[in-house]
């Protein structure tokens, strides 16, 4: 069981540690310039594929594994002190779910994770976990590494709701929803989901997201946002062009 789960790890971090870029780039499945993560050899017993809108684990269940989504996007939810329930950033692999509340003596889990997408975890009993990365370095470094950028991206998401306009924010969370995605990437989210993760009323987001459709930077079908590669290049070149402007 200690083998399967090392080989599993090494595997992924392998694939991390190949990838010639920035650590917070490693961490985003897939790598546009290397092939798939291959899992073949993986013991089937420890994967764990889901389709979308399947709830992988509830707010207040007991932590049993560790749990990485090698492959699609999913949501975490919660409710706040008023009952409403609250969508955080979409989430893409690579995502390492349970190590926050394992390495701080946390039992239970605080969200909720909700598949946005089709995914593949890799679910891994929490005690092989913990024991097969406190012997072995390299995997100590990964989950270290990945905790930095996890908390990276956090203070960044905060700082952003906090100090940037409403349509920037629209921007920056389609922008997020794109990374590592295949084009056109569908949003996985409602117009009435992104008002309340932006923490915004919804004619304002409306309002925007008209401005967004007008200018040429998303589309709409079905009632679902659609951004292209070249969208997704354009909103780029936005988000660059409002950080350099004084």
């Amino acid at each position: 069981m200690l083998q399967d789960t090392a080989l599993l790890l090494h595997t992924i971090y392998n694939y991390i540690r190949d990838f010639h870029g920035s650590i917070a780039q490693a961490y985003q499945f897939p790598h546009a310039c290397q092939k798939p993560l291959v899992l073949e050899d993986i013991p089937p017993y420890l994967l764990c594929r889901l389709t979308a809108d399947t709830y992988l684990f509830h707010i207040d269940e007991p932590i049993r594994s560790i749990l990485i989504l090698l492959d699609g996007t999913c949501c975490v939810e919660k409710y706040s002190h008023l009952g409403h329930l609250y969508t955080d950033t979409t989430r893409s692999a690579i995502q390492i779910f349970g190590l926050i509340e394992a390495v701080t003596n946390q039992p239970r889990h605080s969200v909720s994770l909700r598949c946005a997408t089709n995914c593949t975890f890799a679910k891994i009993p929490l005690a092989e976990y913990l024991q097969t990365i406190r012997s072995n370095p390299e995997l100590m470094m990964m989950s270290m590494q990945y905790l930095c950028v996890f908390f990276t991206e956090h203070v960044q998401n905060a700082d952003s709701l906090m100090l940037d306009t409403p349509y920037r924010k629209i921007l920056v969370k389609l922008y997020q929803c794109c990374s590592g995605q295949q084009f056109p990437v569908t949003i996985p989210y409602k117009k009435e989901e992104l008002a309340a993760d932006l923490n915004m009323n919804l004619r304002s987001m409306y309002r925007h997201m008209n401005k967004l459709y007008t200018t040429g930077l998303c589309s709409s079908q079905k009632g679902k946002i659609i951004i292209s590669a070249e969208q997704y290049r354009q909103i780029e070149e936005e988000l660059s062009d409002f950080h350099s402007s004084p």
